[in-house]
């Protein structure tokens, strides 16, 4: 409990300054005072009172089963757990937000959090980055708190994250996985029911209840059957888009059997309308039996996003749908963070007042670095404070191509050419207008594998792994890279 008492108190998410405060050290001016350290024991002692107090405790855990996670098996991250307590705390003490309304943006927050991993890599640097975001906002203000808080889970949470990011981290067989749990979640907030009966997912994932054999994830697209069919190893047969929660009894039932055999008899003794219900809960496209193995895959990942979003935005309660949408303004109002950059031009040098490579490949190794971790979204022709800089000189570089559609010609182009991944089908481009200046909004899902990017044109040299970590792209090599992919991808 150190680490969300030390949040509470300094606002501090890396425990290593705790000795220096401590000793009384003003961590801006390195200053130290025998004042001074009597008043931040002071502040620890209280601080930690607080984050022992099992009332809290009892009162944040709820939040977490408010968001569908109800067994501990859903919680990959104890990191996420300590360290969105850290905000509990601080929306309760410092800004006064009452219990219902810390309960659903704390349910939201999490949710967010578990879901893109936020606290998985370079953990404390990350949450002092989000509890330095609470300076920014009125003490004893809920209502800054909450809305600080909220805008930053759209920002996360765009549409492209549903439609793409989610899909393709759903490309895995891993049991242990974030989105996997996400997904669990979301089938308890929208009250579902096991695939062929009528037990509630919600009441078998109870942690007094559970027993070893009283809820099976199933294969709808059984080992036999596929290994008749020549699809093998456990990464294809146990893809997380073949399993589905059914009852033991009716696993047993269907056996080895193809789906185009037992889903005609195991759905013919549930009612219609039971039926269409249960088929939108565990995400079954149109026909399902039918398809062949890697399209019913591709398909069910796409349904399984949009069934979690559904989960998720019943923690929204009363808002209606169009307030959950993070729009330009927004992220534009946001900040830099690990999924937002802002970059004023993308080809042209603002100092030297030219056109420089050396600016585009910042745009390449932007776009891979998103890749490489949580996506996100770059806007160009915005400056770091959040001014709109606009496109026009990057307009300029490119003679009679020098409007939007020009522009993102030469985008595409330039990124397919640079990166191990194309933009077909994957990378949105989209311009907005501001004052009379254009903005280019690129949002950049996930990546299911490595991206790299070529060198800065000219200067040779091997291909660079490039990750986004917090409000920087940093490139990555030798042992760091390997082990960031390893813990990344599996």
């Amino acid at each position: 409990m150190l680490r969300p008492a030390v949040g509470l108190a300094f606002r501090q998410g890396r425990l290593q300054h705790v000795y220096s405060l401590l000793r009384g050290k003003d961590l801006e001016t390195g200053d130290v005072s025998e004042e001074r350290r009597v008043a931040q024991f002071e502040q620890l002692a209280v601080a930690m009172d607080d984050a022992l107090d099992l009332i809290n405790w009892h009162e944040y855990l709820k939040c977490i089963t408010h968001a569908g996670f109800r067994i501990r098996r859903m919680m990959v991250s104890d990191n996420t757990i300590i360290y969105c307590y850290a905000l509990w705390l601080i929306g309760k003490r410092d800004f006064g937000v009452d219990k219902r309304t810390l309960r659903s943006v704390l349910a939201r927050w999490f949710f967010m959090a578990t879901m893109t991993g936020r606290y998985t890599n370079s953990p404390e640097s990350r949450l002092e980055r989000d509890l330095r975001l609470m300076d920014d906002i009125e003490q004893g203000n809920p209502t800054a708190f909450v809305d600080q808080l909220d805008r930053i889970v759209r920002s996360a949470f765009t549409k492209d994250y549903w439609d793409i990011t989610l899909p393709t981290w759903l490309d895995s067989s891993a049991a242990n996985s974030p989105v996997l749990y996400g997904y669990w979640a979301a089938l308890c907030l929208l009250d579902a029911e096991l695939l062929f009966s009528d037990l509630k997912i919600r009441d078998l994932l109870d942690p007094v209840t559970v027993s070893p054999k009283s809820i099976e994830r199933h294969h709808l697209f059984p080992k036999k059957h596929l290994t008749a069919l020549d699809i093998r190893g456990v990464r294809r047969q146990n893809a997380i888009a073949n399993m589905a929660f059914l009852d033991w009894p009716e696993n047993i039932k269907i056996s080895g059997d193809a789906p185009l055999e037992y889903w005609p008899t195991m759905s013919s003794s549930i009612d219609a309308e039971r039926l269409k219900q249960q088929t939108y809960w565990h995400a079954l496209p149109v026909g399902w039996e039918q398809l062949e193995y890697q399209d019913f895959l591709e398909k069910r990942r796409i349904l399984i996003g949009q069934v979690t979003r559904d989960g998720f935005e019943r923690l929204w309660e009363d808002k209606p749908h169009s307030d959950i949408e993070t729009s330009f303004d927004e992220l534009l109002a946001a900040g830099e963070s690990q999924t937002v950059e802002y970059k004023s031009t993308a080809r042209w040098n603002v100092r030297a007042e030219q056109h420089d490579k050396k600016i585009e490949h910042v745009i390449v190794k932007t776009a891979c670095g998103f890749y490489n971790a949580d996506g996100g979204v770059l806007l160009i022709g915005v400056e770091d404070d959040g001014a709109v800089y606009g496109l026009d000189a990057d307009y300029g570089t490119l003679g009679s191509k020098g409007n939007r559609d020009g522009f993102e010609l030469w985008l595409r182009q330039h990124l397919d050419n640079n990166l191990s991944l194309s933009t077909k089908g994957l990378l949105k481009v989209e311009f907005h207008a501001l004052d009379g200046k254009d903005v280019c909004q690129v949002t950049v899902p996930a990546s299911g594998k490595p991206v790299f990017a070529k060198p800065v044109e000219g200067s040779g040299g091997p291909s660079q792994f490039w990750v986004r970590d917090g409000n920087r792209t940093d490139q990555l090599h030798g042992d760091d890279m390997v082990e960031y992919q390893q813990n990344h991808w599996g």
